[in-house]
């Protein structure tokens, strides 16, 4: 999955600040996409596979900044 895919899956044109933004984000769109609820399993199973992918990419953009500010001081 790329990044673009999975930020038009959860509807943000940018990568959430922080994980808690990111976790308020999924916890709206599973209300609605769960099969439960009347969404599908196929929509709800992206939904989870493109929230994995982003907090990764959250994850690799903070050891970046923190290389970074390491390697200032």
């Amino acid at each position: 999955m790329k990044l673009e895919r999975a930020l038009s899956i959860i509807g943000l044109d940018r990568l959430p600040k922080d994980e808690a933004e990111l976790n308020a984000v999924y916890r709206e769109l599973a209300k609605k996409l769960h099969p439960d609820a009347g969404g599908s399993e196929a929509a709800f199973q992206e939904l989870g596979e493109a929230v994995e992918y982003l907090k990764r990419a959250l994850e690799k953009k903070n050891r970046q900044f923190q290389a970074l500010y390491d390697m200032s001081k």
